[in-house]
């Protein structure tokens, strides 16, 4: 991430809750979850910068022998970002109940 990235990123998470007073921010790509902790350390809010930040409670929904699909633009570039996934969602997606589907 650049050095701009970085500040606008910030700027935009406090204009989302200083002026706009959101009740969270989500983003809309599991490939965001390189912003999550970013993003947290400038708000209080809920923060779901990918849908995966979610997968805690829709495994506990489903159930422990349920499998779950997990769609990627590309499988391969979400593979070195298993133990950032692991740190912010708390989950394995090595698990055999995760199918990792590139597309």
């Amino acid at each position: 991430m650049t050095n701009e990235v970085r500040t606008e990123f910030i700027k935009g998470v406090k204009f989302l809750c200083e002026v706009k007073n959101v009740s969270g921010i989500s983003g809309d790509c599991g490939f965001m979850m390189y912003f999550q902790e970013l993003a947290r350390q400038y708000t209080d809010k809920p923060v779901f910068m990918s849908a995966l930040a979610q997968m805690p409670s829709i495994s506990t929904a489903l159930g422990a022998k349920c499998k779950i699909i997990i769609m990627t633009a590309n499988s391969q570039t979400l593979s070195p970002m298993k133990q950032l996934i692991a740190n912010e969602c708390g989950f394995h997606t090595e698990e055999c109940r995760f199918i990792i589907v590139g597309c």
